[in-house]
């Protein structure tokens, strides 16, 4: 089987942890306290429509909605946030700046409760917002 060119990019650990939170249909909640937000792995590109934007496959919901602004930065092994109760993609991270921020979950969930966060999240935007 092919491996995917992103994988050559990250170590392999971190592929282990990738693919095996996939075949687990893993998702990872943003705070203790809060049961409304989660991490989720994205499995597919934003392509088809939805009412509200573009229609997302992510581990743990099955498919959720994004904006045209998130889902223009979704793409396979990248994790989302997820808003639960709605449905919803929220943000796009990668996953160097999911493992920063995973640690950081009160401040995270204040952002999102406060609508600060930006569509998408690298390591650089990651190390700004734990500062």
């Amino acid at each position: 089987m092919k491996k995917p060119s992103f994988f050559n990019k990250i170590s392999d650990k971190d592929v282990y942890n990738i693919t095996n939170a996939i075949k687990a249909d893993k998702y990872w909640k943003i705070s203790e306290n809060d049961r409304r937000y989660y991490y989720a792995v994205i499995l597919s590109r934003g392509r088809t429509p939805s009412f509200k934007g573009r229609f997302v496959k992510v581990t743990g919901f099955k498919a959720v909605e994004a904006d045209d602004r998130v889902a223009w930065f979704c793409r396979k092994y990248r994790v989302g946030i997820v808003d639960a109760r709605e449905k919803k993609l929220i943000c796009v991270l990668t996953w160097t700046a999911f493992k920063k921020l995973m640690h950081e979950g009160d401040r995270i969930l204040k952002l999102v409760l406060d609508s600060k966060l930006p569509p998408y999240i690298n390591e650089k935007i990651a190390e700004k917002l734990i500062s």
